[in-house]
C-alpha cells in the first residue's frame, strides 16, 4: 500500500505541465497583476490647449518695399545787381535798354542727374522773355557744384522795367531724365536811375 502510494506521488512529481495548462497559469497572473495597477475609477483625461502667436500661425507674406520716388529741390533765389543800363535787350523783345543782373539759386538731386541735358524754365511777370527754356550747359549758365547739389547762376539777366517800379522771375530745374523741381520767384526792385520810365512793356532777356 505504502509502495504504491509513492509511486502515485512520485508520478504526479514527473506529470509535464501541458502548454496550454502553461499559458492560463500565465494570462491569470498577468492579470492580477493589471488589476492590480489599474485606477479606482475612471477619470476624464486633462487636455490642455492653447493659442499659438499670429506669427507663427501661419508664414508672413513680405510687404514690398517701394524705392522711394527721386526728388529734386530748388532753393534761396537770389538776385544780384551787376550794371545800370549796361545791356541791350533783343529786338524780338522790342530792344531798348536794360540793366544786368545775375540770378542764382541752390539744388539738390537725390538721384544725381543734374547733368548734360537738365535744362532752367525761366518766366517773369513781364509780359515777354527770352528763352523760356535754356540748356544748363549754355555759356550763360554757370554750375558751382555736382550732379547731386551745388548752385547754379544765370548771367547777365538784362530787364528793362519800362513802366514797372520791379519785376517777377520764376525758376524751375528740370534735370536730365525729366524730373521737375519746385518753381521759386523772386521780386527784383528797380533800381535807382534805371532807364527812363519810357511807355511799353517791360522785359527780361538772358544774353551777353
Amino acid at each position: 500500500m505504502n509502495e504504491n502510494h509513492a509511486n502515485n506521488q512520485h508520478q504526479e512529481v514527473k506529470q509535464p505541465i501541458s502548454r496550454r495548462e502553461a499559458l492560463k497559469s500565465l494570462a491569470a497572473v498577468t492579470g492580477a497583476v493589471t488589476l492590480a495597477v489599474l485606477p479606482s475609477k475612471w477619470e476624464t483625461p486633462v487636455i490642455e490647449a492653447g493659442v499659438l502667436p499670429a506669427h507663427a500661425q501661419s508664414s508672413a507674406t513680405p510687404t514690398p518695399v517701394s524705392a522711394p520716388s527721386p526728388t529734386l529741390v530748388i532753393s534761396n533765389l537770389a538776385v544780384t545787381f551787376t550794371g545800370l543800363n549796361n545791356c541791350t535787350l533783343p529786338p524780338v523783345l522790342g530792344g531798348g535798354t536794360g540793366s544786368s543782373n545775375d540770378l542764382s539759386f541752390n539744388y539738390s538731386d537725390s538721384s544725381s542727374r543734374v547733368t548734360t541735358g537738365s535744362t532752367i524754365r525761366f518766366g517773369t511777370d513781364f509780359n515777354t522773355s527770352i528763352p523760356s527754356s535754356i540748356d544748363i550747359n549754355n555759356s550763360l549758365v554757370s554750375v558751382s557744384g555736382n550732379a547731386s547739389s551745388g548752385t547754379i547762376t544765370l548771367t547777365p539777366l538784362c530787364i528793362r522795367f519800362a513802366t514797372a517800379n520791379s519785376a517777377t522771375a520764376e525758376i524751375q530745374l528740370v534735370n536730365a531724365d525729366g524730373i521737375e523741381s519746385n518753381r521759386i520767384q523772386i521780386t527784383i526792385p528797380r533800381p535807382a536811375g534805371a532807364q527812363g520810365k519810357s511807355k511799353g512793356k517791360g522785359a527780361i532777356s538772358i544774353n551777353k
